[in-house]
């Protein structure tokens, strides 16, 4: 027999006093603790960083960690066999060719670094963009 997905949500689901307690719950949640002045100052603190970390590496790309840079010729050559495939003993020539004009008016090396450059600061742990914060601006971040 085949199986019904009208059939299959009448298989799982909970009472009708638990639905209701269960979105007394999550507005509960999000009242007070998603929407608290402390969950609120740090989400702006973390956009804050988030942005800081992002303008510094664009604005000099040569600061990026040798990954990144690799991962940006490696995504760029995916368009260009111009590049050398990435390997850590081009990274030197890499690093030299990611800011200069010629890389900064090819439109489709612009979208890679772009892209590395979000998957970078993506994949960051809140410690480590913190201290990556800290090395870029010379000190911790101060709240105001």
């Amino acid at each position: 027999p085949q199986f019904r997905r009208e059939k299959g949500s009448q298989l799982i689901c909970f009472p009708n006093d638990l639905i209701k307690k269960e979105k007394d719950f999550h507005s509960f949640l999000k009242n007070r603790i998603l929407n608290s002045f402390e969950v609120q100052r740090m989400d702006g603190k973390g956009r804050f960083i988030i942005r800081r970390l992002f303008k510094a590496y664009l604005k000099n790309p040569r600061q990026l960690h040798d990954s990144t840079i690799n991962y940006v010729f490696r995504i760029y050559d995916h368009y260009h066999e111009y590049w050398p495939t990435a390997n850590p003993s081009e990274t030197g020539k890499m690093r030299a060719q990611i800011d200069n004009l010629e890389s900064r008016a090819d439109e489709r090396f612009q979208i890679s670094l772009l892209r590395g450059i979000c998957d970078h600061v993506a994949g960051m742990t809140d410690t480590f963009a913190l201290s990556e914060y800290e090395r870029l601006y010379g000190g911790p971040i101060v709240s105001t």
